[in-house]
């Protein structure tokens, strides 16, 4: 569904790896991508992760369903923001 994004998948790599080595393995390794890469960097690899690996069907607005998959992810990472705030 997302693009690949190898700087994301080099941190998930490393935080399970830190995690396993630590005996952490049920933390959640968006905490640990927080801890060790800042909120925003953090949550920015976790969500091209989690994009990248999801394989499902997905019905677009009509707005969104004409973007090009790096519009498109940028848009989704804009709505993402705004729900957060």
């Amino acid at each position: 569904m997302g693009s690949y994004d190898e700087e994301a998948e080099r941190a998930l790599d490393e935080a399970e790896k830190c995690l396993a080595d630590a005996s952490r393995d049920d933390e959640d390794p968006l905490e640990w991508l927080i801890e060790t890469y800042g909120k925003e960097k953090g949550r920015n690899y976790d969500f091209s992760h989690q994009a990248y690996h999801q394989i499902d069907s997905s019905w677009e607005c009509r707005d969104c369903v004409v973007l090009g998959t790096d519009e498109y992810f940028e848009k989704l990472k804009e709505i993402n923001e705004q729900e957060e705030v």
